[in-house]
């Protein structure tokens, strides 16, 4: 079982967006292990914008990618292990940034070499969370064909050892045997997709949050706490929406994070809250 500690979290424990903001604008302490990943995105900042929020925004949002892929601990190399709603909403995250930056005319080529790092940094952090996240959702499909295939190799293993002694056996018997083998195989496989899909799809009615505001679509990880509330298709997130989700972070002692350009608002348990 991985610590409960470390891999549980993760990649809960990256701070969000305000706080990556405001530590690379030098407004707020800078841990020691991420100095160097601080410094690295704060040259990627151009001066003199009529309206730098763009950048800014794209940036913390490379900045949670980064301390994310640095910060992942050895264990987290199952979905059991990783805080899944959070590393989907970091995915989200550095999607709309780049999205973002795509709309972006620079107006000299300093803003023009600083804007391609950038967007360089945020596609490559992207495909390696997709990959990272695609390799944990596929790695109980994994376990289970292997476990399927090495029970299949022993039927068929068994089968051999026994042809000695059933070479006077009609031919028909042995194939019979050798189709109960394959069959007992695919029963198996079936059976354990068909709880795992029920299993995923228990979770997600549990995870469920009937009161989500207005034109979002709300769920909460039972084991970490962390709540996503996602704008439905076709809607934007409304003052009305942020306002009452501020009340809930601040009733349930929550950290929120706010991505307008993804639609995505997160509500974090705040550091000393031990879950």
């Amino acid at each position: 079982m991985p610590p409960p500690n470390e891999a549980f979290l993760w990649p809960g424990t990256v701070p969000p967006l305000d706080a990556a903001t405001q530590m690379l604008q030098g407004t707020a302490s800078v841990p020691t292990a991420w100095q160097e990943i601080t410094r690295s995105i704060a040259k990627m900042l151009p001066t003199g914008l009529a309206d730098p929020a763009l950048f800014h925004g794209a940036a913390a949002a490379l900045w949670r990618a980064w301390v994310a892929l640095a910060t992942k601990p050895p264990s987290a190399t199952s979905e059991a292990a990783v805080q899944m709603v959070a590393l989907d909403g970091l995915i989200g995250e550095v999607n709309a940034a780049g999205q973002g930056l795509a709309t972006f005319m620079p107006e000299s080529d300093e803003q023009r070499r600083l804007w391609k790092m950038l967007r360089v940094g945020i596609t490559r952090s992207a495909a390696q969370l997709a990959e990272l996240s695609k390799a944990l959702r596929h790695g109980k499909a994994l376990e289970a064909a292997d476990r399927i295939a090495k029970k299949y190799e022993a039927v068929e293993a068994k089968v051999t050892r026994n042809q000695a002694s059933a070479a006077k056996a009609p031919r028909r018997l042995r194939s019979t045997m050798l189709w109960i083998g394959l069959v007992a195989c695919a029963l198996a496989a079936a059976g354990f997709h068909g709880m795992l899909y029920l299993q995923q799809q228990q979770a997600m009615t549990d995870a469920i949050l009937p009161d989500a505001p207005t034109g979002t679509f709300g769920a909460r990880d039972p084991k970490t706490g962390v709540e996503v509330f996602q704008a439905r298709q076709g809607h934007a997130l409304s003052e009305q929406d942020l306002d009452q989700l501020k009340r809930r972070a601040a009733a349930g002692g929550q950290v929120m994070s706010v991505s307008m350009a993804a639609g995505q608002v997160m509500l974090l348990p705040s550091p000393g809250d031990k879950r």
